[in-house]
Parts: structure tokens; C-alpha cells; sequence
């Protein structure tokens, strides 16, 4: 598996398993189990989308704190996106999850590729 697989898994399972605490310790206790099957369902496409977004920003970027950057914000902006449509009383879950996501891209070492390790 590579790089940029192991990082996008890295931070897939930290925001579908802790996201969902920051739900219970707020006002809504007994929320986990829900919030949790709920992430791993809706974040699939998501997962797979930031995946293929790590690929590519890995290959093309040589600066780690520039691919950190940018895949916060996209990350972000997708996840934010994400609960913005799918409405109802959901969509104010969003922040537990966005920040959650921010920190666990600063949290993993995202391992250049060897693509950009030939290039330099």
C-alpha cells in the first residue's frame, strides 16, 4: 500500500471514530455508535475522493507543509460541503468533524512519492 493510501486511511479512521466523541461529550450523549456508522457510511466516497487527492498533491508538491495546507482546506471544504447537504438536524455536526480532520492531517507523516523522491 502506499503512501498516500496509508495517510488517507490514517485520517479516514481518526475522524470516523473520534469525530463522534466530540459529539457525546458536547449535548449529545448516547451518540457514538450512530455517529459512527453514519461516518463510515457517508465518508466512503469522500474517503476515496481524498485519496486520489493525496496521490495527486503528493506527486506534485515537494513541500510537506504545502501538501498539509492544501489538503486541509480541500479536506475541509468537502467535509463542511458534505454535511451542508445532506441537511436536516445533521448538518450542525459539522465542526467535530472538520477539525478533527485538520488535526489528523497535521497528526500523520504523509511520506513523499516515489515519484517526487526521482525528481529531486
Amino acid at each position: 500500500m502506499g503512501s498516500a493510501a496509508v495517510f488517507s486511511l490514517n485520517v479516514w479512521a481518526i475522524v470516523v471514530f473520534i469525530s463522534p466523541l466530540f459529539l457525546t461529550l458536547t449535548n449529545f450523549s448516547g451518540l457514538y455508535f450512530f455517529a459512527t456508522l453514519y461516518g463510515i457510511f457517508f465518508s466512503i466516497p469522500a474517503l476515496i475522493v481524498f485519496l486520489l487527492t493525496v496521490s495527486v498533491i503528493n506527486k506534485q508538491i515537494k513541500q510537506t507543509i504545502y501538501k498539509k495546507l492544501i489538503l486541509a482546506a480541500i479536506g475541509f471544504i468537502f467535509t463542511f460541503l458534505t454535511f451542508r447537504l445532506l441537511g436536516g438536524f445533521i448538518k450542525q455536526f459539522w465542526a467535530p468533524y472538520c477539525i478533527t480532520l485538520v488535526a489528523a492531517i497535521f497528526i500523520f507523516k504523509l511520506n513523499p512519492s516515489e515519484r517526487s523522491k526521482e525528481d529531486s
